[in-house]
């Protein structure tokens, strides 16, 4: 009887299967870190072990595979995450940018499919083939935008505050969820240490040269319509930050009462500029004022003429819903120090608590104006029409509002220096300016620049529509404005633009 070999053909085979199926199975937990999820794992490499070698060897060419193939042995790694709101996405991005630069390696990847989290990217088997992700349109300032990648990926070895040797990926990536859109920051490393220092270091650099620092801003809440449904809008609990035109109301633009302008001097401008003196002598940086009287005195004008001459100061401007929102407002005031907070018509919100159905904003508002620290430099200026309707726990605590400020109806001086600055570009030669302030006694500002403006109108018409240059004005054109702003027998009429007075008898 003939001996057989010892390599026959079926233990070379066996020998073979079984070393396809111990170099798969290596190769597949080296690569993907998988435990024992299910039996077909173990199984289907038996019988599959060429077809997956293969599709092993073609998944390094997709984006997860050049990722695991980057940390080497990914199973290692652990993901960490920070969730910030949507409007901080170009902010990270551009604080990603000096962090690579300043690594031993590196290089980015965008990937066109969003994947949940970097950990599912990082743990499962996808044959996604690398694409480039589909570009957003990102504001980052009046009227300027830039496109960039809605997730992108940046592969790096080295970092800043880590070891030469050590490797990291971090993912950024914005999305629309249930509530809204956000913005997540994910990094694979090997301990939560590395992790932090990295967080620490992209927060602070973000904040530092955020795009919104110096910036004349407007919180808004964010509004959406779900699957087309244009008549049902959605409001989510994360604010959105729009950019606004910088306000140019200068010292020549403005017409202040002298008690108003030395008031704002030493609460506004000298707490900003001398903020480093008077934090020497004790003095708190956090201000609030609150500005009150009847509408059309000049109290929004006012605020516009702080953000000019404050350029390098962020200023945010809340109004509407947003007034609900004062804790996310507040944080974001605290992030872009020094700060100027202007909420316009508190009175719509922050009501006497009695009847106030917003008792959680009014709380939030409160612990606002209480809750900044001695060394943070944020102004809080409040307007209202109605100071009556006013919380008392807001206007008559002065750790709360340091000073309430009255914007009354102008006296005859401030008139007068009101009606010719209005006057300036015409000739007003034939104009008895006299009686221009005895009749607009007890007129607000807002209807002394509607009160020229019409007269200018009257006069043009009266020249027909041929104005000399400079247009030339006369007292008949006046007396025909304040007529036609204050007559036609309606009870309200003389009071139009904010006009107080009694109407005269013709």
């Amino acid at each position: 009887m003939m001996e057989q070999p010892f390599w026959s053909r079926w233990r070379i085979a066996i020998v073979t299967a079984a070393l396809l199926y111990l170099i798969f199975w290596i190769g597949l937990r080296a690569w993907s870190s998988l435990t024992d999820q299910a039996l077909a794992w173990w199984i289907l490499p038996v019988l599959l072990s060429p077809i997956g070698l293969a599709v092993n060897a073609l998944s390094r060419r997709t984006t997860a595979g050049q990722l695991r193939s980057f940390l080497r042995f990914a199973w290692r790694y652990k993901v960490f995450d920070e969730g910030y709101p949507s409007y901080r996405f170009v902010d990270l991005l551009r604080a990603l940018e000096p962090l690579a630069a300043a690594s031993i390696q590196a290089g980015s990847l965008e990937h066109a499919q969003p994947r949940p989290t970097l950990q599912t990217l990082l743990r499962d088997f996808t044959l996604i083939p690398p694409s480039a992700s589909p570009q957003t349109r990102q504001c980052i300032g009046y009227e300027q935008h830039i496109f960039v990648p809605g997730e992108i990926y940046w592969c790096l070895q080295g970092p800043r505050w880590l070891a030469p040797t050590e490797r990291v990926v971090i993912r950024l990536s914005t999305s629309m969820t249930g509530v809204g859109s956000s913005t997540r920051l994910e990094i694979a490393a090997r301990t939560a240490d590395q992790a932090a220092v990295l967080f620490r270091w992209i927060a602070e650099t973000a904040l530092a040269h955020s795009i919104f620092r110096g910036q004349f801003l407007e919180v808004r809440y964010f509004t959406y319509a779900p699957y087309g449904e244009t008549d049902t809008y959605h409001i989510t609990n994360e604010i959105t930050v729009v950019f606004k035109p910088k306000p140019s109301v200068g010292a020549a633009d403005i017409i202040l009462d002298e008690r108003i302008s030395r008031v704002l001097r030493r609460n506004v401008f000298d707490t900003f500029e001398q903020r480093d003196c008077l934090a020497a002598l004790g003095l708190p940086r956090k201000r609030a004022l609150l500005f009150y009287g009847p509408p059309g005195t000049g109290k929004t004008h006012t605020c516009r003429h702080i953000h000019t001459l404050m350029p390098k100061v962020t200023s945010i401007l809340v109004t509407g819903q947003s007034l609900v929102r004062m804790q996310e407002i507040g944080k974001f005031a605290r992030q872009m120090h020094p700060c100027l907070v202007v909420i316009e018509d508190v009175d719509l919100v922050f009501t006497a608590r009695e009847v106030n159905p917003y008792g959680t904003a009014l709380g939030d508002l409160m612990d606002q104006l209480d809750g900044f620290t001695p060394d943070e430099d944020v102004l809080f200026l409040l307007t209202t029409n109605a100071i009556e309707r006013v919380e008392e726990a807001i206007r008559d605590r002065p750790g709360r509002i340091n000073q309430c400020l009255y914007f009354g109806l102008p006296s005859p001086e401030l008139r007068r220096r009101y009606l010719i600055q209005y006057l300036r570009p015409y000739d007003i030669s034939a104009v008895a300016v006299d009686h221009l302030v005895q009749q607009t006694e007890q007129a607000s500002q807002a209807f002394l620049k509607e009160y020229v403006l019409r007269a200018v109108q009257i006069g043009a018409e009266d020249a027909g529509f041929r104005p000399s240059s400079p247009h030339t004005l006369k007292t008949a054109h006046f007396d025909a404005a304040f007529d036609e702003l204050t007559g036609h027998g309606d009870p309200h009429g003389h009071a139009i633009m904010g006009f107080r007075g009694e109407r005269r008898p013709g």
